[in-house]
């Protein structure tokens, strides 16, 4: 039986199953999760890359500051956008409540019924939807807010 020298040893040259534990035995894997490189990484940047690790970071502290700012801009469109569908819904109710007042001032007593209830039924069912809404996107957070912790 022949041998050949592999990495020191003496290794049979038709034993495949020692050459499959010898490669098994040299194998490494690593894995890394997050939004930031593992510190090796960025040591590995910095030497094939002048500033490499840097430049990365640098690159990931602006992605975060354009989301941030992004986000920001959002939620205050979020807010006006609410802010002027309760003023358009402010002005839609004053016009049907003076309609249904008119029309029981010249004795339209059951248009003026009709309007006002309507008018006052959509408002509070309008209301609390809104506030069932709001509701759902709080305990969505809650949940949110559990599963990070």
């Amino acid at each position: 039986m022949s041998k050949r020298q592999d990495q020191g040893k003496n290794v049979p040259a038709n034993n495949k199953d020692n050459e499959k534990k010898i490669l098994a035995a040299l194998s490494k894997m690593e894995s890394h999760s997050g939004p930031l490189p593992d510190p090796k990484t960025l040591a590995y940047y910095n030497e094939i890359i002048p500033n490499g690790g840097d430049r990365i970071m640098t690159l990931l502290e602006k992605q975060t500051s354009h989301r941030m700012e992004l986000e920001k801009k959002e939620q205050e469109n979020k807010f006006w956008l609410t802010k002027a569908a309760q003023n358009k819904a402010f002005v839609i109710a004053v016009v049907c409540l003076v309609c249904a007042a008119f029309c029981a001032y010249i004795g339209e007593t059951t248009v003026a019924t009709a309007i006002g209830t309507t008018t006052v039924v959509g408002l509070v069912g309008a209301f609390l939807y809104g506030k069932k809404q709001q509701q759902k996107q709080i305990e969505a957070l809650n949940k949110d807010i559990e599963s990070d912790s």
